[in-house]
């Protein structure tokens, strides 16, 4: 039988993505910019670190404002220059000492502003776990045979561990289309 809170189909997973993603790299020296919530998991380090064939350096860093910033100044080039002051002082020692070769953004708003982070550090390589896990699946449904052909549009049914009508928001905001319908989901065991 299933567990309660078991997914009844197959399920990707992108702190996983992420971290394999950075686990191929030729790269001695990562850096993990996340929430607080998720840098005290350890997820994507140990994440990293097991599938990693070769010994690495894997720098966390939680930052306690930047996902709320990205949030309340997405789209308003005033607020804009307190996401990148808050950039700045959750990376520059990161990128500056420790001298990391990429960074995964560990969180959902981080891929928003990638090209605020993109000027401040120039050459940075940056994995975007949400990106990686869209390619697991894609290389999924194209092993099945499920990959709707291009001329196909599909649609969006999404589910939510948080609140349903601010995620509905936020993935207008975002520029989400075709959304069938935003529901709740009860967070699974991981």
């Amino acid at each position: 039988g299933q567990c309660e809170g078991e997914a009844s189909c197959p399920t990707f997973n992108a702190v996983q993505a992420g971290a394999e993603a950075a686990a191929r790299l030729s790269v001695d020296k990562i850096g993990v910019i996340s929430t607080v919530f998720t840098h005290n998991s350890r997820c994507y380090p140990e994440g990293i670190l097991a599938r990693s064939p070769k010994k690495l350096v894997v720098l966390s860093c939680g930052c306690p404002d930047l996902a709320r910033l990205v949030e309340h100044n997405l789209g308003d080039p005033g607020g804009m220059a307190a996401v990148e002051a808050d950039l700045h002082q959750e990376l520059d020692h990161m990128v500056y000492d420790d001298h990391i070769q990429c960074c995964v953004l560990g969180c959902t708003h981080y891929p928003l502003v990638a090209d605020s982070i993109r000027r401040l550090y120039p050459g940075l390589p940056l994995i975007d776990p949400a990106e990686e896990m869209a390619r697991a699946l894609k290389e999924y449904l194209e092993g099945e045979g499920l990959l709707a052909s291009d001329d196909r549009l599909g649609g969006l049914t999404i589910y939510t561990t948080g609140d349903v009508k601010e995620y509905a928001l936020r993935a207008r905001q975002v520029g989400l289309e075709r959304i069938g319908s935003v529901s709740f989901y009860p967070p699974m065991a991981l």
